[in-house]
C-alpha cells in the first residue's frame, strides 16, 4: 500500500511541474540548452575524458604536474568514487583491491536492479495504463539501464583489469601491480581468489557491448529506414517509440 502511494505521489508532482518546466524550457532559455547540453556532446565530452584520465596508467607514463593535476581534477567524471576509499589498515580477509573491484562493480548492478524494481512497481500499480503506455514504460526504463551502463563500463573494466596487471620485479617474482602485497602465482591465494571472482565479473560486463551491437542490430530497419528521402526517414524514427530507449 505504501509503494502505491509513493508511485501515485510521483505522478501527481510530475504533472504539476511538467507545466512550468515546459514553460520555462522555450525561447532563448531552450537554444542555450540544446547549444550546451545536447546529449550527442556531452557523451562524445565524457568518453574523451574518460579515455585521457585513464592513459597514465594504461601507457604507464609520467605526465608533468600541471597536466597530471588535471587529469585528477577531471578524475570525479569516471566515476571512480570507491579507489578514494583508503582501506590498507582495515583487515578484511581479502585482498585490499578486491574489495574495490566488488564494490565498483556490484553497486551498478544494485541500481539498474532498483531500476527495474522501481519499474515493476509503477507496471502493478498503474493499472489504468493502456499497453502501449505500459511499452512506453518499459522502453524508458532499458532507457535508464542503457545510460548506466555507458557511464559506469569505462570506468568499472578499467578497476577490472587493473586485478589482472602484475609486474615483474628483479627477483623474478611477480606482483600486482596496484597491491603489491598480492603475489600473481598459482600458489596465492589471494591472487586465486582474485581471479576467481574479478574474471565472472569481466565477463558480465563485456557482455554490454554485445548487447549494444544486439540492440542496434534488432533494431536496424528501424534505425536506418529504406527511404530515398534521408529527411523523412529521419522523422520517421524520430517518431518511432520502439526504438526512443536507444537515443540514451
Amino acid at each position: 500500500a505504501a509503494t502505491g502511494v509513493a508511485v501515485r505521489a510521483g505522478y501527481s508532482i510530475r504533472e504539476r511541474i511538467h507545466p512550468f518546466v515546459n514553460w520555462l524550457d522555450r525561447g532563448r532559455f531552450r537554444r542555450l540548452r540544446l547549444a550546451l547540453f545536447r546529449r550527442t556532446y556531452l557523451k562524445i565530452l565524457y568518453v574523451t575524458f574518460q579515455i585521457v584520465c585513464s592513459t597514465s596508467f594504461t601507457l604507464d607514463v609520467t605526465f608533468p604536474d600541471i597536466f597530471a593535476n588535471y587529469l585528477e581534477f577531471l578524475n570525479v567524471l569516471t566515476f571512480d568514487m570507491f579507489g578514494t576509499i583508503s582501506l590498507g589498515c582495515v583487515k578484511l580477509g581479502i585482498p585490499t583491491y578486491l574489495v574495490y573491484i566488488l564494490i565498483s562493480s556490484i553497486v551498478p548492478l544494485i541500481v539498474m536492479g532498483m531500476i527495474w524494481a522501481v519499474y515493476a512497481a509503477r507496471v502493478t500499480f498503474a493499472k489504468r495504463l493502456s499497453k502501449r503506455q505500459k511499452e512506453e514504460m518499459k522502453q524508458q526504463h532499458i532507457g535508464y539501464t542503457m545510460m548506466i551502463t555507458y557511464l559506469v563500463l569505462p570506468t568499472v573494466s578499467q578497476v577490472q583489469f587493473k586485478g589482472l596487471n602484475c609486474l615483474t620485479l628483479d627477483s623474478g617474482k611477480m606482483y600486482l601491480r596496484v597491491d603489491t602485497a598480492v603475489e600473481c602465482s598459482s600458489s596465492s591465494f589471494d591472487y586465486q581468489l582474485l581471479l576467481m571472482l574479478t574474471m565472472p565479473l569481466i565477463f558480465v560486463y563485456q557482455m554490454i557491448p554485445v548487447m549494444y551491437w544486439y540492440a542496434l542490430e534488432h533494431s536496424r530497419a528501424k534505425l536506418d529506414p529504406p527511404m530515398q528521402d534521408s529527411v523523412r526517414a529521419y522523422e520517421k524514427r524520430a517518431k518511432d517509440r520502439s526504438v526512443a530507449h536507444l537515443r540514451f
